[in-house]
């Protein structure tokens, strides 16, 4: 079965998306839209689709069995809804909303209309970081007691009208870059008790409160200097030895272990073939591994299980509770009631 692709966003994030799809076995990408008609035709001549300028239009074709959203975070729910409404599998890039109403709408769309939803948290799919996880879950390292995550960037200049820098349609970089981090932490350890965040939605630095000893935090900005290179890594520290990654470095990971030399393990990489990617992406392996699990998901018919609309629901709540930290001046806990403010 080859799998239709609808692809509907040709910016930074959609063109990151296309170069994945034309390195797949099982899926094609037969239209795309896009506000700017020029670029959807000349896109879609490359690529023997079809161009649409209007969205909706794109939706409603009968070719189309998935709809891949690369749209400005405040258009999110209200795309969704409409390509679940319309019978298409929706793979959103994240965050799922700029708020939770707008994410338990697009969660009851998908539900109600039987289609797969996933949301691209990516992190969750990159090499170094699926590595982590296994070696948490292996206890290869022993218990683990610190993980500190940083994700910076020079203020990005990249989107379309520079969307990205509204707070309003973005949710600036605590909502769009240091969420990764948030989603990734969820993944790895699970919701926390509180969290107590600093700085300002441009720059963001956290404590996740799991008790028991174990330290974790993160740190996400995009107020740097022009000519910062974007840059990610992770130090997760054992009770036996210490992961660390960093994005700009060759080798990229290294693990030491008491009385051994650092080593370097092999990182499983994706076949892929793409031009550089840029902006705040360091590599498109993860990409390719994101959306090829969806792709194979609509395929054999299986629902998402390594990124549940719920998981991108809570990465979106805890996140806003580190919004609400920072402005607040306090700890926030979380808890089956939602987001409140610690005495």
């Amino acid at each position: 079965m080859t799998v239709n692709v609808g692809l509907i966003g040709l910016g930074f994030m959609g063109n990151t998306h296309l170069q994945v799809y034309t390195n797949l076995r099982n899926v094609k990408v037969v239209a795309v839209a896009e506000q700017l008609i020029e670029r959807a035709n000349q896109v879609a001549s490359q690529i023997d689709a079809r161009a649409y300028e209007l969205q909706d239009e794109l939706m409603e074709d009968p070719k189309v069995d998935m709809v891949d959203i690369c749209l400005p975070t405040h258009l999110h729910a209200e795309t969704t809804v409409k390509a679940a409404e319309n019978g298409k599998h929706v793979l959103c890039e994240k965050p799922i909303s700029l708020d939770l109403d707008g994410a338990d709408k697009m969660i009851d769309a998908a539900r109600r209309n039987n289609v797969k939803f996933m949301v691209g948290h990516v992190i969750r799919f990159w090499p170094e970081y699926q590595m982590l996880k296994k070696i948490r879950e292996t206890s290869e390292l022993g218990t683990l007691r610190s993980l500190v995550c940083s994700r910076l960037s020079a203020r990005p200049a990249w989107a379309q009208g520079n969307w990205i820098l509204d707070e309003r349609k973005s949710g600036s970089a605590a909502l769009d870059l240091h969420i990764h981090d948030t989603d990734y932490i969820l993944y790895l350890l699970g919701t926390p008790d509180s969290v107590l965040a600093a700085g300002t939605v441009e720059h963001i630095q956290t404590l996740y409160n799991y008790g028991d000893g174990l330290l974790v935090s993160a740190e996400g900005g995009w107020d740097l200097p022009e000519k910062f290179p974007f840059v990610m890594s992770y130090r997760a520290v054992f009770d036996r030895g210490t992961a660390e990654y960093f994005s700009n470095r060759t080798p990229t990971l290294t693990i030491y272990e008491g009385g051994k030399e650092p080593r370097a393990p092999r990182v499983p990489m994706p076949p892929i073939r793409a031009k550089a990617v840029g902006g705040n992406i360091s590599a498109i392996a993860g990409y390719y591994n994101e959306i090829k699990y969806f792709v194979d998901c609509v395929e054999k018919d299986e629902e998402p299980a390594t990124v549940t609309p719920a998981d991108a629901r809570a990465a979106l709540e805890v996140t806003l509770a580190e919004i609400a930290s920072v402005r607040a001046g306090r700890t926030m806990a979380l808890g089956g009631t939602g987001v409140q403010e610690s005495s």
